[in-house]
């Protein structure tokens, strides 16, 4: 899964059962408080989070799914369009939060997740219900 903090910042997770790598830029790092340098330090390795760290529920597909992606207000139709070559269906929710494109062919499933408020960023889907094989990455770091 690939998370997209405000435009530029960026974050990579992959769970593999009960362990969690990441693998973020400089400007992902910055926006989670680190200084410059720290934040150069640390972009582009790889690190093994604890289980119980924030991404366990975000990268639970139930969970997301189910109460990550529930609107805030009654959704309605806001447009169609085309997403990666893809036609997909827009909804907005009542308070006017941000945008979540669903598929229009096919199983509906969610495409993207664009929040409105500054920095809050986008959230790209790919790939469901494909068969994928997910190895850890061959260095990382482990945090305690």
């Amino acid at each position: 899964m690939r998370l997209l903090q405000g435009r530029k910042a960026r974050l990579q997770v992959i769970r593999i059962g009960r362990r969690s790598f990441t693998l973020g830029n400089a400007a992902w790092y910055r926006s989670a408080g680190l200084p410059a340098a720290a934040a150069r330090e640390r972009a582009g390795k790889w690190f093994q989070v604890p289980a119980a760290a924030v991404f366990a529920e975000l990268l639970d597909k139930q969970l997301l799914v189910g109460r990550g992606l529930v609107p805030t207000g009654a959704a309605r139709v806001s447009g169609t369009g085309t997403l990666r070559g893809r036609p997909v269906t827009l909804f907005r929710d009542a308070d006017e939060n941000g945008t979540i494109a669903v598929r229009s062919s096919g199983v509906p499933y969610p495409v993207n997740v664009d929040y409105d408020a500054k920095d809050s960023g986008i959230i790209w889907f790919a790939e469901w219900g494909a068969r994928t094989t997910i190895t850890a990455p061959e260095r990382f770091t482990p945090l305690p």
